[in-house]
């Protein structure tokens, strides 16, 4: 039971957001867009509507994942969650998503069974203990 939330996927890179959605929609509706600027237009459309996001942070040429979550803080959405790759300085990352209200950092590449696990816990529950131990393996929390 997802209580009728969807999932907003921020993706630039066709490709991972076509297979983003796929495994996403067994979880839950899932609703892709390319960047931040088109992100916050869905959440304008219905605030209420989406009960997680996963977005990327690198997405040229307009607003990146970062700025996108310091924007969506005026909207009551439980959960966001950003995907990063894997070049950049990741608890750094994972402490500046969180000072944003996000959930934490999911490393490039993953698998969609993880990303399914994570959804179905946090839309279900509110807190998900796989990505808790998946935060504890990677030493994004001290």
């Amino acid at each position: 039971m997802t209580n009728g939330k969807r999932i907003l996927c921020l993706e630039d890179d066709a490709t991972t957001r076509v297979i983003y959605v796929s495994g996403l929609k067994l979880v839950a509706e899932t609703v892709a867009v390319v960047d931040g600027s088109a992100g916050l237009a869905k959440l304008q459309e219905d605030p209420c509507g989406y009960g997680l996001i996963f977005t990327d942070n690198n997405m040229p040429p307009g607003m990146d994942g970062l700025e996108f979550l310091a924007q969506a803080l005026d909207y009551t959405i439980p959960k966001v969650m950003i995907s990063m790759p894997i070049s950049t300085d990741r608890l750094e990352l994972h402490c500046r998503i969180r000072e944003l209200g996000g959930i934490g950092l999911i490393m490039k590449p993953t698998r969609l069974s993880f990303l399914r696990n994570v959804a179905q816990e946090l839309l279900q529950d509110g807190i998900s203990p796989t990505y808790e131990a998946y935060a504890r393996e990677n030493r994004f929390v001290l």
